[in-house]
């Protein structure tokens, strides 16, 4: 009997203490709410005393923009245009950087290819080609461009039999940002 008194008088202690802990929060300023320093106050003990919390920080990720080059593959793989790359000598124009792109076979209906160049802005060669219309090749001569979107000049060369491809291409080219 007396291990069931004392076990009851703990139990019922217990109880007290819990209440009395609840009623002296609530008593401070209404309902608590944990706070950023009272949350690292108890994780870290000195974090409420400086201010800073223990919980590291990192800072949030950015997704890098794509190029014009990565944004004008993404139009092809949109439009369905299945292609091959290859690089461009792109210092023979004065550009920057330069890909090509090629589809079907060539001679057959549905060949197509195009030419990108990226050039410094406003550079001489870029402000040339826009007044020109055309590309010189240092040692060769100069060639026609079709069209020039800010930086970026393109070059086509689609079959003569099937200019499909030719408006998707262009309207890729000309939503580049």
């Amino acid at each position: 009997m007396k291990i069931l008194s004392l076990l009851m008088f703990f139990m019922l202690l217990g109880f007290f203490m819990i209440m009395a802990g609840c009623i002296n929060q609530s008593s401070q300023s209404g309902p608590v709410t944990p706070t950023l320093t009272s949350v690292a106050s108890q994780v870290t003990p000195n974090a409420a005393k400086t201010n800073t919390p223990s919980v590291v920080q990192t800072p949030i990720q950015t997704i890098p923009s794509l190029t014009k080059f990565e944004q004008f593959e993404k139009g092809l793989n949109d439009a369905n245009i299945k292609y091959v790359s290859s690089s461009k000598s792109a210092e023979m124009i004065g550009a920057e950087e330069g890909k090509g792109y090629e589809w079907g076979v060539y001679g057959e209906s549905g060949y197509g290819g195009v030419e990108l160049y990226r050039f410094k802005e406003n550079s001489e060669e870029l402000k040339s080609a826009t007044k020109n219309k055309s590309i010189i090749l240092k040692g060769v001569g100069s060639f026609p461009i079709d069209a020039v979107n800010a930086n970026m000049v393109i070059i086509t060369t689609f079959g003569s039999t099937d200019n499909t491809n030719k408006e998707k291409i262009m309207a890729i080219f000309y939503n580049l940002k």
